[in-house]
């Protein structure tokens, strides 16, 4: 964890991510899988940092619970978003974090592997645009369903042990 916070930008924090954190969850048993979508099971819960960090993957709310460390021991305002949609009776989610810099608003996104990068936009809207644009995108579903999609600030509520059950409620909830 100390590595992260002896970064001092967010670009060192992106470049350090990318050669040491992949996609991928760490099971129950503590066994890594990378590059794959887990099958959500009912003792899967948030990660700390740490464990992240330590493990070298995480899923999009994993990372940016690093993403979170990083900037809070920084302190550069950020928020973090939960995108979402039913997709064929199905919740599709993304986590991410947006900070603030000089200004502009930045879409910092790791674990979205093509659309990875820091993103900087003039406005709010702009980043916001660009972010549903890059989830209907990766996640093939008709930009028409535009008004199915919630956009939700998610930042007081992600936390390390949030379990997948209290989880799945929330997105249900917002969605």
């Amino acid at each position: 964890m100390k590595e992260i916070l002896n970064l001092n930008t967010p670009y060192e924090l992106f470049l350090f991510m990318d050669s040491y954190i992949s996609y991928g969850f760490v099971d129950e048993t503590g066994e890594v899988h990378i590059a794959k979508v887990p099958k959500m099971s009912d003792s899967y819960k948030i990660n700390k940092p740490e464990i992240t960090l330590e493990k070298g993957c995480g899923l999009c709310i994993d990372q940016v619970e690093v993403e979170k460390k990083f900037f809070k021991n920084k302190e550069i305002p950020h928020k973090v978003y939960l995108i979402g949609a039913l997709k064929c009776g199905k919740i599709v989610f993304h986590v991410f974090l947006i900070y603030e810099k000089n200004e502009k608003y930045c879409w910092f996104e790791h674990s979205y592997e093509e659309f990875n990068g820091i993103h900087e936009f003039n406005n709010l809207n702009d980043c916001f645009h660009a972010v549903k644009k890059a989830f209907f995108k990766g996640e093939c579903i008709d930009e028409t369903l535009d008004s199915h999609l919630i956009l939700a600030d998610v930042t007081d509520v992600t936390r390390p042990g949030l379990g997948q059950k209290e989880w799945l409620y929330l997105q249900k909830e917002l969605i």
